[in-house]
C-alpha cells in the first residue's frame, strides 16, 4: 500500500491537471497486476483551518481554499514496488511542477497521508517546525523518539540532544 500527497491552492486549472496526472498514472498503474489506484481531492477551507484552538500544522493564517491531493496505491507483488514508487513520485512531482507556474503550490502536506519520502513538517511552517523541534529537544533530551523509534516522520533535529 502506498499513500502520497501533495497540497494546491483551489481554482479551475489546477485540479484538472491533478485528473491528468492521474490518468497518465493509471496508463502505468494498468501493468501491475491486482491493482487498485485512488484520487481523492479533500478541501480545506480557510474556516475549517480556524476552528478550535491554533496549532502548529500552520494553516490558521490561510486566506485562499485548499485541496489536499491524495493517490492511494494499493496492489499484491512486491515486485512491482519499484514501479508503483516511482510512478508515483513522477505524478506527485508533475503536479507540484505545474502548481509552481500558476501559483497554486502549497507547502503543507497531511502528514498521515504522506510517503515516506515526503517531510511534512517543512510545510508547517518554518516557526512551527523549530518549536516541535525545540519542544522534542526539551522533553526528549536523550532523543529517543527522535532515533531509536523506527518507521514515522522524524523531526531532523541534528542537534545534540
Amino acid at each position: 500500500m502506498n499513500f502520497i500527497t501533495t497540497t494546491v491552492k483551489n481554482d479551475l486549472a489546477t485540479p484538472m491537471e491533478i485528473y491528468a496526472a492521474y490518468k497518465e498514472g493509471a496508463k502505468v498503474m494498468r501493468e501491475v497486476r491486482q491493482m487498485t489506484w485512488t484520487q481523492v481531492l479533500q478541501p480545506l477551507l480557510p474556516a475549517m483551518a480556524k476552528k478550535g484552538q491554533p496549532n502548529v500544522l500552520g494553516l490558521g493564517t490561510r486566506t485562499e481554499s485548499l485541496v489536499i491531493v491524495l493517490f492511494t496505491a494499493v496492489w499484491k507483488d512486491t515486485a512491482e514496488d519499484g514501479l508503483v514508487d516511482r510512478t508515483t513520485r513522477s505524478i506527485i512531482g508533475s503536479i507540484d511542477h505545474y502548481a509552481a507556474s500558476p501559483g497554486t503550490a502549497d507547502p503543507y502536506r497531511y502528514l498521515n497521508n504522506c510517503d515516506s519520502w515526503q517531510s511534512p513538517f517543512d510545510g508547517y511552517g518554518a516557526d512551527n517546525k523549530r518549536f516541535l523541534q525545540e519542544a522534542s529537544r526539551e522533553s526528549d533530551p536523550d532523543g529517543l523518539f527522535q532515533r531509536a523509534c523506527v518507521g514515522g516522520f522524524k523531526l531532523d533535529t541534528n542537534e545534540p540532544h
